[in-house]
């Protein structure tokens, strides 16, 4: 096992595109770490710089007592499964397992207990003797997994590997996942552009966006307490909504005044805006709601009884504390 220390990191392409921007992450040795985010937030860059597939522009990257500067990191043993994984066809499911360690030279006596041990862990110890086309999407990836973790891998790197499953499949594999985890106990980084799922990993979440961190929590903490409008509404995904609202001290209450509605700041929130200063000024409300915004009509969505609140500065878009 191995911690992951990002200090700072960038990562420029030879045709000028940023796709990590100053990025900065402690990954504890052992923990199990969900990287979310939107398509080209530089989640795959990531784990490419750890795996040692490219080289960072600047900056820091620590793997165990490995400190790596700017330039490429020498191959390391960290094991990284893509959605679109690749089994050799003409191979047996042990032979795909075992290939590396033939194409090293190992043994027969050390490559076959190893290769056994690994299929009891990834329960596909009676597939050993089948090829890929006998075998169901699920597991080929059970497959795949325990051909990455039979070479001990400081890390165990996944992007988006659940995306492709249909929905009872997926929530079998997120459910082992977990449960290896429980028992290969090393660092695990899982990279997806779904939230939902990300959220039903239920570990320490790291939202990126641009190349950028935005906010680090549990997905829980995130939805609850989203530091900007884009966490807001990427944790919460369809079932957010927004509108500009002007806050209005009345007689009895502070509301936030919209087009065609007004509400009662909760009270949780009446306390940030006035020290905010934002009384008698627009701001930007963010809400959720119990169905999904895209099945509402085409008019402006509406906030209502039962919904949580945020409230974000109209030009910077962050949280108002």
């Amino acid at each position: 096992m191995a911690g992951i220390s990002f200090r700072n990191v960038t990562k420029t392409f030879p045709n000028g595109k940023a796709a990590v921007q100053d990025f900065s992450l402690e990954i504890n040795d052992g923990e199990f770490v969900v990287l979310t985010g939107p398509k080209g937030s530089g989640k795959a860059t990531i784990l490419r710089m750890i795996a040692g597939m490219e080289p960072i522009s600047a900056g820091e990257l620590q793997i165990g007592d490995q400190v790596i500067k700017n330039g490429r990191p020498e191959k390391r043993n960290v094991g990284m499964i893509f959605q679109h994984f690749t089994l050799y066809p003409g191979m047996t499911v042990y032979d795909n397992i075992a290939f590396l360690m033939k194409l090293k030279g190992a043994s027969e006596e050390t490559i076959r207990p190893l290769v056994e041990a690994n299929a009891r862990l990834f329960r596909i110890e009676k597939l050993l003797s089948c090829y890929p086309r006998e075998l169901n999407d699920l597991q080929k990836q059970y497959v795949a997994m325990a051909r990455a973790n039979v070479h001990d891998p400081e890390a165990f790197l996944m992007l988006d590997l659940l995306g492709s499953l249909e929905s009872s499949a997926r929530k079998r594999a997120r459910n082992r996942l977990k449960e290896l985890y429980g028992k290969i106990r090393t660092t695990l980084v899982y990279a997806t552009n779904d939230p939902e799922e990300a959220a039903l990993l239920d570990v320490r979440t790291v939202v990126m966006h641009r190349g950028r961190v935005e906010q680090v929590g549990t997905a829980a903490e995130l939805k609850k307490n989203p530091c900007n409008f884009f966490v807001a509404q990427f944790m919460n995904g369809s079932a957010f909504g927004s509108s500009e609202v002007e806050i209005v001290k009345g007689k009895t209450a502070v509301e936030a005044m919209g087009n065609g509605f007004s509400i009662d700041v909760p009270g949780e929130w009446v306390e940030r805006l006035e020290r905010g200063g934002y009384l008698g000024r627009r701001v930007l409300l963010g809400y959720t709601t119990c169905r999904s915004i895209e099945e509402e009509e085409a008019e402006e969505t509406r906030p209502e009884a039962g919904c949580d609140f945020f409230f974000f500065d109209q030009e910077t878009r962050e949280a108002i504390h």
